[in-house]
């Protein structure tokens, strides 16, 4: 999977969330943590952002926003990270 790629697909699922929201898009970077910095996304936003994700990444129905252990919001950056990890295990398991 193409990071580049992965990131356009966030950056636009994200537009899409806050333009359908009737909120505010800011510009969002690698650095941009979404339920700090895009107006009125939070938590139950991030749960919808990782459903609407396409089926093809294979995630698990789980907050990609926060860190695992829910402490924590994730910047683009990391989410991206998180997305990739999480394919590479898919990937990695269908070759056993």
């Amino acid at each position: 999977m193409d990071r580049k790629h992965l990131f356009q697909v966030i950056t636009n699922t994200l537009t899409q969330i806050q333009e359908m929201s009737g909120r505010e898009v800011p510009g969002i970077t690698g650095r941009t943590v979404p339920i700090k910095d895009l107006p009125g996304f939070d938590s139950l936003t991030g749960l919808e952002f990782t459903v609407m994700l396409p089926s093809e990444f294979k995630l698990k129905e789980e907050n990609l926003c926060v860190s695992e252990d829910g402490t924590r919001a994730l910047c683009i950056d990391e989410i991206v990270d998180r997305i990739m990890e999480c394919c590479n295990s898919s990937a990695k398991e269908k070759n056993i």
